[in-house]
Parts: structure tokens; C-alpha cells; sequence
């Protein structure tokens, strides 16, 4: 009898405010159920600030993922981004349900700036999928909006092997060789190699 794979939780969002068809929601979607050790397993979280949270605890609970990788829509046109800090902080800007926070500390406990770092080592990642030709490059800016806020309460989520988040460019799927699409399978085999899972 084989052991069982290891499983990776990866999550995109769905629509927001001036980003109605979110490319993530169709990546995650179109990965592969098996991929370099792991069982890939698959969810779209709400871009709300009420709901995103507690849907990915949730969904860790039912999956109890040895990995967990959030993808979102980020501002630098033409680079996947690898993050590799979270920061207690939010502009409280509307939600795909029209709602606000008001902008300060997603954490009150902690000051405003405060970082949680991904615990993985993104300089190697970033450095390996360059060499292997994708326009990736490390982030130490996640933005202030709900990629941000849902990267800094999942941070601390019961992931033996950690958590991370990788922005993407926007503009619509573009089918199973899109650069991102790529790029976001090559971070999924990397990270079965350099973690050692």
C-alpha cells in the first residue's frame, strides 16, 4: 500500500470592485488534481472581508493541507510575485459585497505594520523559477486589500509546511500555457522539492 501525498491547498478569489473576472479563480481551477507529490487540492475564496477568513479556516479544517498557497490579482503588470511578508494593516476599501472596515491593524493586538513572514524560502524559489524562465520576482509589499488581510490571518493557520501568497497580473485566463498558469505549477514542484514534504 502507497503512502498517501502529501496535499497542497491552493486558493484563488473570485470577482472584486474594477477586477470582475479574476484570473485566479480560473488558474486554481485548471490545476491538475496530481502534481509532483502532492494531491492538489482546489477553492475560490469570496473577496469579502467578513467571509474570506473564516471560509479558508474552514476549508484548511476539512483538508488538513501539509502546504497552503493563495493566489491573487497584484498591480505589476507582466510579473508573478512572491510574497514574502504579511502586514497588520488594511485600507478597508469595498468588497466584492460592497462592504468596508475601517482602515487600520487587521490585528488590533499588534501594532499597525507589524509583519508576519512567509516562512519559506522565497529567495531560492524566485531564483530556481527565473533560471527556468518565468517572470517571477519577490514582493515585500502584499497591498493593503484582502489578498493582504487574508494572507496575514492564514498565516497562522495549523499548516505544518506553512503558508505563502503569489500575485499574478490581471486579464483574463488564457488557457493551460499561460505564463502564470506555468509559473504558478513550477512554484506547486518546487515547493514539494525545497520543503522536503
Amino acid at each position: 500500500m502507497q503512502p498517501e501525498a502529501d496535499r497542497i491547498l491552493v486558493c484563488g478569489f473570485g470577482p472584486f470592485p474594477g477586477v470582475t473576472d479574476n484570473p485566479t479563480t480560473a488558474l486554481v481551477r485548471s490545476l491538475p488534481w496530481n502534481l509532483a507529490g502532492f494531491n492538489v487540492h482546489r477553492w475560490v475564496l469570496p473577496v469579502s472581508w467578513q467571509h474570506s477568513g473564516a471560509w479558508l479556516r474552514r476549508r484548511v479544517q476539512t483538508v488538513s493541507p501539509h502546504v497552503l498557497l493563495l493566489t491573487g490579482v497584484g498591480s505589476r503588470e507582466g510579473y508573478v510575485q512572491l510574497e514574502t511578508v504579511a502586514i497588520n494593516q488594511q485600507d478597508g476599501q469595498p468588497d466584492a459585497l460592497d462592504e468596508m472596515l475601517l482602515p487600520g491593524p487587521i490585528d488590533p493586538r499588534q501594532k499597525v505594520g507589524h509583519q508576519k513572514p512567509c516562512p519559506w524560502p522565497v529567495a531560492d524559489l524566485v531564483e530556481g523559477l527565473q533560471r527556468r524562465g518565468h517572470p517571477i520576482e519577490s514582493s515585500d509589499d502584499a497591498g493593503r486589500y484582502l489578498c493582504n488581510h487574508t494572507f496575514y490571518e492564514a498565516v497562522d493557520l495549523p499548516v505544518p509546511a506553512g503558508v505563502g501568497f503569489m500575485h499574478v497580473r490581471g486579464g483574463g485566463y488564457e488557457g493551460l500555457r499561460d505564463p502564470r498558469r506555468l509559473a504558478l505549477m513550477e512554484l506547486i514542484k518546487s515547493l514539494h522539492l525545497v520543503l522536503r514534504l
